[in-house]
This record gives structure tokens, sequence and C-alpha cells, in this order.
């Protein structure tokens, strides 16, 4: 993956995450164009990439745009360790 394609997934993922677009929620393409900044081709260069990584899923329901969210790979990619989880991660480790 290039690092232009890497940046552009890293922006959508947190446009994902700041939009709370996971479980149930998801967000259109071009809800994700105005929340990222990014023009509709690298959004969309960027969601097959992080489908194909397993980061999201794309739902399409009826007749409306299809709308994409993170799954839970995609949450803890984007989601910043929290030190209280890596020390007691660590804690179980030492038992």
């Amino acid at each position: 993956m290039s690092d232009d394609l890497a940046a552009d997934v890293a922006r959508v993922l947190t446009a994902l995450h700041d939009a709370g677009a996971w479980f149930r929620t998801g967000l259109t393409d071009h809800r994700l164009v105005e929340l990222s900044g990014l023009p509709l081709a690298s959004v969309l260069a960027a969601c097959r990439s992080a489908l194909a990584d397993g980061l999201i899923e794309r739902s399409r329901t009826g007749v409306e745009p299809p709308v994409t969210l993170l799954t839970t790979l995609g949450v803890a990619r984007i989601r910043p360790s929290r030190p209280v989880e890596a020390t007691k991660a660590q804690e179980s480790w030492r038992r």
C-alpha cells in the first residue's frame, strides 16, 4: 500500500470512528467525503483497501445509498490504546 493510500485509509477510519459509525450505524460515501476532506475517488479507493483488510464493511439496504461502518477490527485499529487497558493486559500475563 502506498503512503498516500495509507494516509487516506487512516483519514476515512478516523472519520468513521469520530462519527460513531460502527455496529449498526454507517456513513454514506458523500458524508465520508465531507468528514474526511478527501475527494470521492480517494474515499472510494481508501474504502476498497480497508474493506480488503477487514477494517470496514459496506451495507446496502433497499434503495438507500450504501453505508460504510467500522468492523470490530477497524475500531480496534483506529482507537488509541488506553494506558489502563495496557496495564491490565501486562498484569494478566504476569500471573
